[in-house]
């Protein structure tokens, strides 16, 4: 089969011409124009649908190479480019139940052979120790032209020599963990990703983070708060422990009346700033446009995606997620903060251990109580931030496990394993970091 571009747009307007009261039919994958895609690999690529799509053609350079029967409306399609040109065309279309052609979409992608991505040091199973430098070399050829090291979500360093040989600072609790080397072109689009798993010995003296971390005097505060919390800005100012403001930005598709006014006033007070978004079921993509819209591409705002509760009607499940992840991911480059209950985390352990945007997540652990004697570990071994009090377990002014001046027993509050300075520079790694 082979369809031109121009003969399917002729025929995919008659047929909305007929149908302009019904709701618009998609059909995309989770690519990136301009890519690169490595010759003979596949690519586990996402494939969403509207629900009125049953199949679809997949064509590289106008010639078909696959057809697909739609079952549900995200699916996963094995990309595979065998050896072509640079320069390939890839195009998606959908057809209803009777073979109708009522959706599609393009993309123009670099098909390459394997680029050098070589990482040198550490080797895998090293044991470093933890508030000390550890050493990162390798090289890379191009189109790579930068690589990202991060840790549990968080970014470490970005390097930028064809050869590099540099010395990055580890801090993290002990244990198995994995360091994520980002190749990516100059555009910031990812090429290839190569995962180290070293072992972290804890260094004596490191802050208890799963317990009553807030007592420890090196430790930071950062409240989060929604329309109806109160704030008396002047009052909150005595406790030097606070250094940041998290505010809902929306809940579903509707914005919170005071994020705009809180921002301007936290930022005027020398706050750090960041919006979450409380996940609700369906529109997804509208709801994860909503939340960029809000921020604006502001480098200073942390992004967060907000999961209460993924296997109620009412909140946002995983696979939505999912999706949520990559199209921030895919518009903006960045990775949002994922809130997390225990039994959310647990759930995402389960069902998403691979997943590389998750692995990348930093992870706000929501658990009201003193101590966590069970951290469920997976994607994650230790939190960016704890939220150990709320009103949940708070009843009133000054029975809180820890009380910030300002605001009332219905503000909830979080804790960081470090003092302001470590914090302010996690921030703005979270806020600036394309991966």
């Amino acid at each position: 089969m082979k369809l031109t571009t121009i003969t399917f747009i002729v025929l995919l307007f008659t047929t909305l011409l007929g149908c302009q009261e019904e709701k618009i039919n998609y059909i995309k994958l989770d690519l990136k124009n301009n890519s690169y895609l490595i010759k003979n690999q596949i690519y586990p690529t996402k494939l969403s649908v509207s629900g009125n799509i049953h199949s679809a053609t997949v064509l590289v350079n106008q010639i078909e190479i696959d057809s697909i029967k739609i079952n549900q409306s995200d699916t996963f399609y094995n990309l595979e480019l065998n050896d072509l040109g640079e320069d390939v065309s890839i195009e998606i279309i959908g057809h209803d139940l009777n073979g109708e052609l009522i959706a599609y979409n393009h993309y123009s992608v670099h098909c390459i052979e394997d680029p050098i991505a070589l990482i040198t040091s550490p080797v895998i199973d090293q044991n470093v120790v933890s508030g000390e430098k550890i050493k990162v070399a390798g090289q890379f050829s191009e189109p790579i032209s930068k690589v990202n090291v991060s840790l549990n979500g968080k970014v470490l360093a970005v390097l930028n020599q064809q050869n590099f040989d540099e010395y990055i600072y580890i801090e993290s609790i002990g244990g198995a963990r994995e360091l994520i080397f980002s190749f990516q072109d100059k555009e910031g689009n990812r090429v290839k990703v190569e995962t180290i798993t070293i072992n972290i010995d804890g260094a004596e003296g490191v802050m208890a983070i799963f317990n009553k971390t807030w007592e420890d005097e090196n430790s930071s505060i950062v409240i989060d708060a929604y329309e109806g919390n109160s704030i008396d800005w002047e009052k909150m100012k005595t406790d030097q422990k606070v250094v940041g403001v998290i505010h809902r930005s929306s809940d579903g598709l509707r914005v919170d009346k005071k994020y705009f006014e809180r921002k301007e006033k936290a930022l005027k007070n020398g706050y750090l700033w960041g919006a979450y978004h409380l996940g609700r079921p369906g529109r997804v993509i509208e709801q994860a446009r909503l939340l960029l819209d809000m921020t604006n591409e502001d480098d200073n705002t942390i992004l967060i995606l907000d999961l209460e509760a993924t296997s109620s009607s009412n909140m946002m499940n995983i696979d939505e997620a999912v999706e949520f992840m990559n199209y921030v991911y895919t518009e903006s480059g960045k990775i949002p903060v994922i809130y997390a209950n225990h039994s959310v985390t647990k759930s995402l352990n389960q069902k998403l251990s691979s997943n590389i945007l998750f692995k990348q997540a930093p992870l706000w652990y929501a658990r009201f109580r003193s101590s966590i004697p069970d951290f469920p570990v997976g994607i994650w071994n230790d939190y960016f931030l704890w939220q150990f009090s709320s009103e949940i377990n708070c009843k009133r002014t000054g029975s809180c496990l820890y009380n910030v001046p300002g605001t009332t027993s219905y503000m909830d509050i979080n804790v960081y394993a470090g003092p302001k300075s470590k914090l302010r520079r996690e921030w703005r790694d979270v806020s600036q970091a394309r991966y």
